[in-house]
């Protein structure tokens, strides 16, 4: 079976520069189309499987470019440094969760070593696949993964934002959260 991906970022209508990064493998980019096509019986893929993630730095903080490509950058490292082959998806749930606390320490450190750039930050939102048929999926904020089937779209994550768990369990409307005073921010 063939894997075919591909990333693009875009800065969008408001912002003046593009915060966001995101992860094909070992390609980390921000304005540029990557494509990526991988046989999932190669050596390469049983080895190592495929990391795709997507950091949404936070825009109208200076240093939300830096914060999304510093931890794609620490992440796609940790993770392609280590072979997994025959690993379960128990094993690298966890070992994802050790670099992605990894991968908040580097941040941190990079932040506070420029002032200028303290309080900038990320979300995070990605899965890494494993041979033959392995997925885990993890986030961090409210960049959501989805999934698209049958011409239909279904979260995959639920935001970490206040009132995310609400309106993934269908207590709380899109709109509702909106119009509450306390409904902005990411929680995670």
């Amino acid at each position: 079976m063939l894997i075919r991906a591909a990333g693009l970022s875009d800065r969008g209508p408001t912002r003046e520069q593009n915060d966001d990064h995101y992860s094909l493998a070992t390609f980390i980019e921000q304005d540029t189309l990557t494509a990526l096509t991988l046989d999932s019986a190669s050596r390469e893929f049983e080895q190592f499987g495929l990391l795709a993630a997507v950091a949404d730095g936070m825009g109208g903080y200076a240093g939300g470019a830096t914060a999304s490509r510093t931890v794609l950058e620490t992440l796609a490292a940790q993770y392609y440094s280590e072979r997994r082959a025959g690993m379960t998806a128990e094993a690298l749930a966890e070992q994802l969760a050790h670099y992605l606390a990894q991968t908040a320490r580097v941040l941190r450190a990079t932040l506070e070593r420029s002032p200028e750039i303290a309080d900038a930050g990320t979300t995070l939102s990605g899965l890494a696949l494993l041979a033959p048929d392995r997925m885990v999926v993890f986030h961090i904020g409210d960049s959501r993964v989805l999934r698209c089937s049958g011409g239909y779209l279904r979260a995959l994550t639920v935001d970490h934002r206040p009132f995310g768990a609400e309106i993934a369990a269908g207590r709380m409307t899109e709109a509702e959260a909106r119009a509450r005073p306390d409904a902005r921010g990411v929680t995670r």
